[in-house]
């Protein structure tokens, strides 16, 4: 029987957060113990599987290094940016 994946605006926030933060790793040419400096390189294993367990502390010292665009700020919170506006 073929897996589920599990519906509903919090799960695709979950996959965005997670997609974001691999995208800026690969922008940077980055790996995970890399970012040793903003987070521990186990716990950021582990939150990169579960992002929603992020904090806001560590989204910050996340984003000093990645340089997070206004657009993914945006999307990591289920937002769209408004253009023209």
């Amino acid at each position: 029987m073929p897996g589920t994946k599990p519906l509903g605006k919090y799960t695709e926030r979950k996959e965005t957060v997670r997609r974001i933060v691999k995208v800026g790793m690969a922008r940077k040419a980055l790996r995970n113990v890399d970012l040793g400096g903003a987070i521990n390189v186990n716990t950021f294993g582990h939150k990169k599987g579960a992002p929603e367990t992020f904090n806001l502390g560590e989204l910050w010292r996340i984003d000093d290094i990645l340089h997070f665009t206004d657009d993914e700020i945006l999307q990591m919170f289920g937002r769209q940016s408004r253009k023209g506006g």
